[in-house]
């Protein structure tokens, strides 16, 4: 009975960031007209943050957080100090082309484009969407076959 009302709370929760994320996704599909800033970030990452802690699903929610784990690590050099951090570490546009090309930042976008080449805006959100939803996937099924073993 409590995993169901655990289940439940988390749900109840999620539904206001699924549809102001939905709301924000039609406004910042490419080409974006709305800058996200902030407030939709400390409401996204408070929502999760509470929806995970409350409903004792902290460790799943660190596993879907792999991807900015993964950017954090990348990012530490720089952030720390111990290589010269740029202001803006975007990629670079190139304006003849059209296309992104990826910094030697320690960004996770900088590496993806690093790796997989030069793209433009909209193929690398896509690539990027479809990465962190085959990245979903994988971690439901971790946490699927976890399960039993971890708790």
């Amino acid at each position: 009975m409590e995993q169901k009302q655990a289940h439940a709370f988390s749900v109840y929760l999620t539904q206001p960031l699924l549809a102001t994320s939905l709301a924000l996704l039609s406004y910042n599909w490419y080409p974006s007209s709305v800058f996200v800033g902030d407030t939709y970030t400390y409401f996204a990452g408070m929502t999760m943050a509470v929806v995970g802690i409350l409903a004792h699903f902290s460790e799943t929610l660190l596993i879907f957080f792999l991807p900015q784990v993964i950017n954090f690590l990348l990012s530490l050099p720089q952030l720390s100090g111990y290589v010269k951090c740029p202001r803006h570490r975007l990629p670079r546009f190139d304006p003849e082309t059209g296309l992104l090309t990826g910094t030697n930042d320690g960004t996770l976008v900088n590496f993806y484009l690093r790796i997989f080449g030069r793209k433009s805006e909209m193929s690398l959100c896509i690539h990027l969407l479809v990465v962190q939803a085959l990245g979903c996937c994988f971690c439901f099924m971790l946490r699927y076959f976890l399960a039993g073993w971890y708790k």
